[in-house]
C-alpha cells in the first residue's frame, strides 16, 4: 500500500493510532500537530522545490503528524460528550422511541432519546429506559414520546466475560433509567421529524409484509436479517448453529447485501448506460438508493463502509478517474472515524475493515494458487486444472464459469477467514472448523434467498406470482436453515473456550504481516535465501574445521 497510490489507508491508520493514544499525550500531541501544519506551511512557501530534495518526505510526515494530533482530539472530544456515570442522578425527561419495545422476563425494554430533561449537556443523548411489565408498556410504538421520572445510573453488565456497560457506552447511550408504574405517561409534547425513526418505521412495516406472506419463524427471522438487518428474531439455538456452520457474518447487513442490492438497480437503471452523458446522472441515484437502503437497515458499521467505499467509486466514474481499493477503503475509515471516534472499539466495525483489507491483500495470493500459480497481474491467461478438466468432460462455458465463481468464492472466503479469525477468537472466544464448507454451501444460497426476499417484497402484490414468490423464498431460507444444522452436527465443527491475550492477537497480526510480506516481495525471499545459505556454509565450515 503506497503512500501515494493509497494517502487515505495510510491517514485513516494515523486517525486510529492518534485516537488509540492515552490521555495524558493529548496536549503534546496538540502542539506537535500545530507544529507540523507550521512546518507544511513553510515547506508550501519554498521557492525552488528542486532544492528541497533532501525535505522530499517533509509534507507526508507533518501530514501524518497533524492527523495523529486530529485524532487524538476528535477522542477526547468523543470522551466528554459520554461521560460515565458512577452513581444515580434523579431525571425529570422527555423521550422518544427510537426502536420497538423489548419484552424481558420482568420489565419492557426501550431504546429512547432525550428531547428535554433537567440537564441540558444530556439533551439528544440515548438512554435505555426500563419499564414496568403492562399492556400499554409492550403497545407502545416507534416514534411515541413518552414523560418519565427516575434515576439515571449506570449501566449494568449482563454477564462477567462481556463488558455490556462499554459496550452501549459506545453506541452512545448515557445509562439506563427505570420507571416505575405512574412514573410514566404518554406526552402531548410534538417531536421534529426524525430520519432514524422514520427509516425504523419503515423496516417494521417491511417485517409486517414479510409476516403476511406466511414465513415460518426460522425462515422470517433468516430473511428479516439478510435484507433488514433485523437480528432480534433471531433465538440463541439458531444463531448457534450459524455461528458453528461458520456463516454469522451473512446475517450482519455488510458488502455482499450491498453488492446484491446495488446490482439489482443497476438492473433497473439499466436504460441510462445507454446514453454516455447519463452515466453521472446514474451514478448520482445508485448512490442516493444505497445510502437510503443504508439508513432503513439501521447504519450499522460494514453497512457504512460499504456504501462510503461505493461512494467514492461511483464519484470516480463520474469524473472519469480510476479509484484505488485500498484508498477507498483508507477513506471509508477516515471518515467513519472523524465523525463517531467510538466506531474504533466496535466489532463490526474492526471485522468489515479487517475482512475487506484481507481480501485485498490475500484474495489474488489463493486466486493465483488456484489458476495454477499464474500471476494475477499478467495479461496472459492460463488454464486452471478446474478449467482444464471442464474442458476434458465436455462441460459448456457456463460451467466453466460457475468452476470460476466457486474457486473465486474460496478463496475469498479462506482471506476474509484469515483476516478476520484472531479477532473473532478475541470477541467470541470460539472458531467455525468448517467455515469453507459453510461459506461454499451457504453464500450462494443466501444470495438466492436476498434475491427472492426482494422480489417477494416488490412483487408480492401480484394474485400468483405473490405466492409463489413467498413460497420458494420459504423453501430457499428453510434450506439454509438446514444446512447450517447440519454442518453444527459434523464432529468437532466447532472450537469453543478460545481466550487468547491482548498480546497474543497483536502478535498472530504482526506475524501474518511479516509472512505475507516476505511471500509476496522477491527481495524479501531472496535475501532470506541468501541468509539461509550463509548460515549453512557456516554450520558446514564449523563442523568440518572445528
Amino acid at each position: 500500500m503506497n503512500l501515494h497510490q493509497a494517502p487515505f489507508g495510510w491517514l485513516s491508520c494515523a486517525l486510529a493510532l492518534g485516537m488509540l493514544l492515552p490521555e495524558s499525550w493529548a496536549d503534546p500531541l496538540q502542539w506537535a500537530g500545530v507544529a507540523a501544519l507550521a512546518g507544511l506551511w513553510a515547506l508550501s512557501l519554498a521557492a525552488a522545490p528542486g532544492r528541497l530534495w533532501r525535505w522530499r518526505h517533509g509534507p507526508s510526515v507533518c501530514i501524518l503528524v497533524a492527523t495523529l494530533a486530529l485524532g487524538s482530539w476528535l477522542m477526547q472530544g468523543q470522551l466528554q460528550e459520554s461521560p460515565v456515570l458512577t452513581q444515580p442522578l434523579p431525571v425529570s425527561a422527555t423521550v422518544r422511541l427510537l426502536a420497538p419495545p423489548r419484552t424481558a422476563s420482568r420489565s419492557v425494554r426501550c431504546q429512547v432519546e432525550l428531547l428535554a430533561c433537567d440537564e441540558p449537556s444530556w439533551r439528544g443523548g440515548k438512554i435505555l429506559l426500563y419499564l414496568p411489565l403492562e399492556p400499554e408498556a409492550q403497545e407502545l410504538a416507534v416514534g411515541q414520546v413518552l414523560d418519565i421520572e427516575g434515576e439515571l445510573g449506570p449501566i449494568r453488565a449482563v454477564s462477567d466475560e462481556f463488558d455490556y456497560a462499554a459496550y452501549m457506552r459506545q453506541r452512545g447511550f448515557l445509562g439506563q433509567v427505570y420507571a416505575a408504574s405512574g412514573k410514566w405517561r404518554r406526552s402531548a409534547f410534538q417531536a421534529g421529524f426524525s430520519l432514524r425513526v422514520a427509516c425504523e418505521r419503515s423496516r417494521q412495516r417491511l417485517l409486517r409484509r414479510y409476516g403476511r406472506a406466511g414465513l415460518e419463524p426460522e425462515p422470517l427471522a433468516l430473511v428479516a436479517a439478510l435484507t433488514l438487518g433485523e437480528k432480534s428474531l433471531i433465538d440463541s439455538p439458531l444463531k448457534q448453529r450459524f455461528a458453528s456452520a461458520g456463516v454469522a457474518h451473512i446475517l450482519a447487513v455488510s458488502g455482499m447485501h450491498v453488492g446484491i442490492v446495488c446490482g439489482l438497480l443497476g438492473l433497473l437503471l439499466r436504460p441510462l448506460v445507454r446514453r454516455r452523458r447519463l452515466e453521472t446522472l446514474r451514478q448520482l441515484l445508485l448512490t442516493a438508493l444505497l445510502w437510503g437502503y443504508a439508513c432503513l437497515t439501521g447504519l450499522s458499521a460494514s453497512v457504512v463502509r460499504a456504501v462510503l467505499m461505493f461512494s467514492v467509486v461511483a464519484l470516480g466514474r463520474c469524473l472519469r478517474r480510476r479509484t484505488s481499493s485500498w484508498n477507498a477503503l483508507g477513506f471509508a475509515a477516515f471518515v467513519m472515524l472523524a465523525i463517531r471516534p467510538f466506531y474504533l472499539f466496535d466489532a463490526g466495525f474492526q471485522l468489515s475493515f479487517a475482512a475487506v483489507a484481507s481480501i485485498l491483500w490475500l484474495q489474488p495470493c489463493f486466486r493465483q494458487q488456484l489458476d495454477g500459480g499464474a500471476d494475477p497481474n499478467s495479461q496472459t491467461v492460463t488454464s486452471s486444472p478446474i478449467d482444464e478438466a471442464a474442458a476434458i468432460w465436455g462441460l459448456p462455458g457456463a460451467a466453466r464459469s460457475l468452476a470460476g465463481y466457486f474457486k473465486d468464492l474460496l478463496s475469498v472466503s479462506l482471506a476474509a477467514q484469515i483476516g478476520t479469525a484472531p479477532l473473532s477468537v478475541w470477541y467470541f472466544h470460539q472458531f467455525p472448523n468448517y467455515f469453507w464448507l459453510g461459506n461454499l454451501l451457504m453464500v450462494p444460497l443466501a444470495l438466492a434467498v436476498t434475491c427472492l426476499a426482494v422480489a417477494t417484497l416488490t412483487l408480492g402484490w401480484l394474485p400468483h406470482a405473490g405466492p409463489a414468490l413467498a413460497w420458494l423464498l420459504n423453501q430457499a431460507a428453510g434450506l439454509f436453515c438446514r444446512l447450517a444444522a447440519v454442518i453444527d452436527s459434523l464432529p468437532a465443527s466447532l472450537a469453543a473456550g478460545l481466550y487468547p491475550e491482548a498480546w497474543e492477537i497483536v502478535l498472530i497480526y504482526i506475524l501474518l504481516a511479516l509472512i505475507v510480506s516476505i511471500s509476496k516481495n522477491k527481495c524479501y525471499i531472496y535475501s532470506l535465501n541468501r541468509g539461509l545459505r550463509h548460515l549453512k556454509n557456516l554450520r558446514y565450515d564449523f563442523k568440518n574445521y572445528r
